[in-house]
């Protein structure tokens, strides 16, 4: 018998593999940044690793960030330079920011 579901994947801790994927890239970048000697912002809802050839980073970690950590983007975006800013969840519209939207596909 086989059954299907809708439902999204999810670890023994409950997260679904879109939030371990995006915990693994933040991780990735953190000791990426650290090791360079970059700004890293760390907030319980982003990363941000900022400086040096690939510029500013700002990976948001869940759908929802607290309204403080959403907030510090346009202040981090606006800090000037290359940025990228990661909504793996697509919950949010940076377009005001003068970011352009785009999936991987594209």
């Amino acid at each position: 018998m086989s059954v299907t579901t809708t439902a999204p994947a999810r670890s023994a801790a409950g997260m679904t593999d879109l939030h371990l994927a995006t915990r693994n890239a933040a991780a990735l970048w953190e000791a990426l940044g650290e090791t360079r000697g970059q700004e890293v912002t760390r907030r319980p809802g982003l990363l941000g690793v900022g400086g040096g050839r690939n510029g500013l980073r700002v990976i948001l970690l869940s759908p929802e960030p607290a309204p403080d950590d959403l907030a510090l983007v346009p202040e981090l975006v606006r800090a000037g330079g290359r940025v990228t800013v990661e909504d793996p969840f697509s919950a949010h519209d940076f377009t005001e920011l003068r970011l352009t939207p785009r999936t991987l596909a594209s």
